[in-house]
């Protein structure tokens, strides 16, 4: 595979930062999403004594709930009709086109790990006794064969590991006045969203590597060689619990620039906007296509603007 696709809304910010949300268990649209049936989730506690389990268990989340793991969806092509409907805010947005192998190799760096970008597996049984072995990716990864349409690939994150988040002002605020300073500082209010009543915070590397070193050379009186998280990451963790409790939460991962490789618009796509996103990608090499309804089929022609 060459390519793959992100149907989303028009959001004009997209284009400065690149970043892409990764939607937590509270927002997916598929109440099944890890949730997994009953006799799966019991040889799940089976398994936790069992160390390749543990580490798989690790990568993606902190414990059996998996409220810490988002997911950033993608699929095959930009020509769906569903999907348009569905996702890019009926014919209105756009579809995003992403160079496969930067974008894999991009995470694989990122997350430390093989083929981080992974097909969705599709089934009309959710039962474990399908299963030889209890794969936990696998149950990350498989839906409904009803779902079979969107030809889903994922990008399974952890989400304390998003490079910004954008939370509710008044929720930052009340679970920022928990912490002492030193822990204050390992979030920085980059800006605010007065009509939207949003805040936009990300993690401060570089009071993260103080708060640890701090620890790890013995300076505090705690012992965190025993403990499985390190301190700021233990702080981190129960700073993003909070907001992930709040739907309106969104978690963001910026996307490497030179991934983006093509823009395509939907045929209720607001002409005015066109110039703003024209604008936005001035000297990118980003092509920029328009839909519109085939005369003879029921599908899409694309135009290049």
């Amino acid at each position: 595979m060459n390519k793959i696709y992100k149907y989303m809304a028009w959001r004009p910010e997209f284009f400065d930062g690149f970043y892409l949300r990764a939607s937590q268990r509270g927002v997916l649209n598929d109440p099944f999403e890890f949730n997994p049936a009953f006799d799966l989730g019991e040889q799940f506690v089976a398994l936790r004594k069992d160390e390749t389990f543990n580490r798989e268990l690790n990568r993606f989340s902190s414990d059996l709930k998996f409220n810490d793991v988002g997911v950033i969806s993608f699929t095959e092509n930009h020509n769906n009709l569903l999907m348009w409907s569905h996702y890019a805010d009926q014919h209105k947005g756009v579809v995003v086109e992403f160079d496969y192998r930067k974008l894999e190799a991009y995470f694989n760096n990122r997350f430390s790990m093989e083929s981080s970008i992974a097909r969705v597996l599709y089934n009309r049984e959710r039962c474990s006794s399908l299963l030889e072995d209890v794969c936990l990716k696998d149950f990350l990864l498989t839906k409904s064969d009803d779902w079979l349409y969107e030809k889903e690939h994922r990008v399974l994150a952890h989400l304390i590991h998003a490079d910004k988040l954008v939370v509710n002002a008044m929720l930052y605020k009340s679970l920022h006045e928990f912490y002492s300073g030193d822990y204050k500082r390992l979030f920085t209010k980059e800006c605010a969203c007065v009509e939207k009543g949003t805040v936009t915070i990300r993690l401060n590397a570089k009071y993260i590597k103080l708060l640890d070193d701090c620890f790890a050379d013995g300076s505090s009186t705690d012992d965190c060689e025993e403990k499985e998280l390190t301190e700021s990451q233990a702080v981190i963790y129960d700073f993003y619990y909070g907001f992930l409790k709040d739907p309106s939460t969104m978690l963001l991962f910026k996307m490497p620039e030179d991934s983006v490789t093509a823009v395509y618009l939907g045929c209720r796509f607001i002409e005015q906007d066109v110039t703003s996103l024209m604008t936005k990608i001035n000297n990118k090499n980003i092509k920029v296509f328009r839909a519109k309804p085939s005369e003879t089929l029921f599908s899409l022609d694309f135009c290049k603007i």
